[in-house]
C-alpha cells in the first residue's frame, strides 16, 4: 500500500499498455485530481517519442560511428539512447571498472587522466565515444553526454543490428588505437 501526495500520479500503465487497473485507488481526505483521456495522454506520449528520435536521429546522423547503419536502424538506436547531464569535473568511468555503457559526447568534453609520467591527457569532443573497452585511466567530465546501455540496447533490437553495431564500434576502436 502507497499513499499519495500533492504531484503524485497514478493510472498511467493501465493507459500505456491498455491494461486493467493494478491497484485501487481511494481518497483518504477531500482531494482534487486531474485527469486525462487515455487517448489523449498516449499522443501526448507518442508525440514526446516521436520529437525524441527526431531530436536524437539528427545528432546519430552526425557520428561517424554509425554511418554504416540504414535509416531503420539509426532510427532504433536514437530510440536506444538515454541522455545523462554531468557535472564538471564529475568522474564517468574509473579505472577498473567493468564496463557496462557506450558513451557518446553530445556537448562538452571529456578528458583521461594521465596515470604515469609517460602518459598524456585524451580528450573525447562531441561526437567521440569511449566505453568499448576497458579503461586503464578514469574519464573526467566536462558536462552533457549521452549514454548507450548496451544491455537495455540489446535485448530490444535484432541480433543483426547489434552485430552491425558491434562492427563499427570494433572498427572505430581499432583505428584510435
Amino acid at each position: 500500500m502507497a499513499t499519495l501526495g500533492a504531484g503524485h500520479s497514478f493510472g498511467e500503465l493501465a493507459l500505456m499498455y491498455s491494461a486493467p487497473r493494478a491497484a485501487t485507488v481511494t481518497a483518504k481526505i477531500n482531494t482534487v485530481t486531474w485527469t486525462i483521456k487515455g487517448s489523449v495522454f498516449r499522443r501526448v506520449m507518442q508525440d514526446g517519442a516521436i520529437a525524441k528520435r527526431k531530436e536524437y536521429g539528427e545528432f546519430v546522423d552526425t557520428i561517424p560511428l554509425f554511418a554504416a547503419l540504414d535509416e531503420h536502424d539509426k532510427g532504433l538506436v536514437a530510440d536506444a539512447f538515454q541522455e545523462v547531464h554531468l557535472e564538471d569535473e564529475q568522474v564517468a568511468v574509473k579505472k577498473g571498472e567493468t564496463g557496462t555503457h557506450l558513451f557518446i559526447v553530445q556537448d562538452g568534453q571529456m578528458q583521461t587522466e594521465a596515470v604515469g609520467d609517460e602518459e598524456e591527457e585524451e580528450y573525447y569532443d562531441p561526437g567521440d565515444f569511449f566505453g568499448e573497452k576497458e579503461s586503464d585511466r578514469p574519464l573526467l567530465f566536462h558536462p552533457e553526454s549521452f549514454v548507450l546501455n548496451f544491455w537495455n540496447f540489446s535485448r530490444s533490437l535484432s541480433l543483426a543490428l547489434f552485430h552491425s553495431l558491434y562492427v563499427c564500434v570494433r572498427a572505430q576502436a581499432s583505428s584510435r588505437c
